[in-house]
């Protein structure tokens, strides 16, 4: 089968998260079930080129110089995605291969040009769109975000097949009026469990807690905070460690005040910044507990990665991968917005390392079992068949 993925995302040579990270695991993944797959990246910001990478063609191109009239308007995110939707069609036809599929994400629309089109089946995938990344994130959606939702909407709802890592987003999608006459097939996010055998056994850690992700409003780390303020009454020793970049938003700016406010000292909470994978792990390897209270989060990685290193997780009904955690006896689940609530959850396996650890064997047993590459790229060939059937009724020329 030849497979395209678009992302603008694609990284160039880290493995950080987000859409570019998932494409690259994902491609990697057919690649070694020997699809032939390549990668299309349009981006103002890089210079063309075309390279095997592990057996993955990854095609980088600068956007064309594409003239629309309306920059003046006040939309800037609309117009990002009307360029790099026609950005992606000419460098598609450009590249002159005829692809079975195509993978797109719903975030920046990259793929709404070609799914008008109808002349390759598309499969979109529901990562989080603008609009939710903006309402849960505590920004207002102003009509510059109602016109690049309304056009990522459109690049979803021209495809041939759609796909989403869990129900949570499908579900908020039809809240917002999309997708409600379509089949959205559910396939998680694959997790290279490899990775975090290197995290040190639960048994060594000391009561101290981890957040993995950006501190930005939407992942709630001042909840994280409020509820160490709590636990600290009851567990002296309690820490907390936040591996993350910090948004610039006022709300995480002000992460010294929350420590101040609450009487906590810096040594009781430690901020890492933005880490490589390899350091994650090792900061990992001193965290007990692992806490993710999200207002809103189709997939975090970082749980399920968690849950890869033998941590037990604690994590907000607003995660999209809170029935896994809570099917695997792996953590805990609890509302979001409420550090009493995320503080009664943590302070079991705060106190008690022997509980911790037969949790977090539990999860770590869970992803091998259900979130292997393999496993989920089985499911997503079976969905991009699917598209192509129903495209135009099959194709003689795809292989088996």
């Amino acid at each position: 089968m030849k497979i395209l993925f678009i992302s603008r995302e694609y990284p160039p040579e880290s493995g950080g998260g987000g859409i570019g990270s998932y494409v690259a695991n994902m491609a990697a993944a057919f690649a070694a079930r020997g699809h032939q797959v390549h990668v299309l990246s349009c981006d103002d910001r890089q210079a063309r080129s075309d390279r095997d990478d592990d057996g993955v063609i990854v095609h980088r191109r600068a956007m064309p110089q594409i003239r629309i009239v309306g920059r003046a308007l006040g939309i800037p995110n609309a117009i990002t995605r009307l360029r790099i939707g026609i950005a992606n069609a000419i460098e598609y036809r450009r590249l002159g291969i005829d692809f079975d599929v195509v993978e797109h994400p719903d975030l920046l629309a990259e793929g709404w040009v070609m799914a008008l089109g109808r002349r390759t089946p598309m499969v979109a995938h529901l990562h989080s769109g603008i609009d939710l990344l903006r309402t849960y994130g505590g920004v207002a959606i102003n009509r510059d975000i109602a016109i690049s939702s309304r056009i990522e909407r459109l690049a979803v709802e021209s495809s041939d097949a759609v796909t989403a890592p869990s129900d949570l987003i499908v579900g908020e999608a039809k809240r917002r009026g999309w997708l409600r006459d379509r089949d959205v097939r559910m396939v998680a996010l694959p997790v290279d469990a490899s990775r975090w055998r290197s995290v040190a056994p639960v048994a060594h850690t000391h009561a101290t807690i981890g957040f993995i992700g950006r501190l930005e409003h939407n992942k709630a780390p001042d909840v994280v905070v409020r509820a160490l303020a709590i636990l600290r009454r009851r567990i002296s020793a309690a820490s907390a460690v936040f591996i993350g970049n910090v948004d610039g938003s006022a709300a995480t700016r002000s992460g010294l005040e929350w420590l101040r406010s609450l009487g906590l000292e810096l040594d009781e909470c430690r901020f890492t910044g933005s880490l490589a994978p390899d350091r994650v792990a090792q900061e990992l390897s001193v965290c007990r507990v692992v806490a993710h209270p999200a207002l809103f989060d189709n997939f975090p990685m970082a749980t399920v990665e968690a849950m890869a290193a033998g941590r037990p997780v604690v994590l907000s009904k607003s995660c999209g991968t809170a029935g896994i955690v809570e099917d695997a006896g792996a953590g805990a689940v609890v509302p979001k917005n409420d550090p009493k609530a995320l503080a009664d959850a943590l302070e079991p396996w705060l106190a008690d390392a022997t509980l911790a650890s037969a949790a977090g064997e539990r999860g770590r047993k869970a992803v091998e079992k259900l979130l292997s590459f393999e496993r989920i790229a089985s499911h997503r060939e079976q969905v991009y068949r699917e598209a192509i059937a129903s495209f135009g009724g099959g194709r003689s020329r795809l292989a088996a």
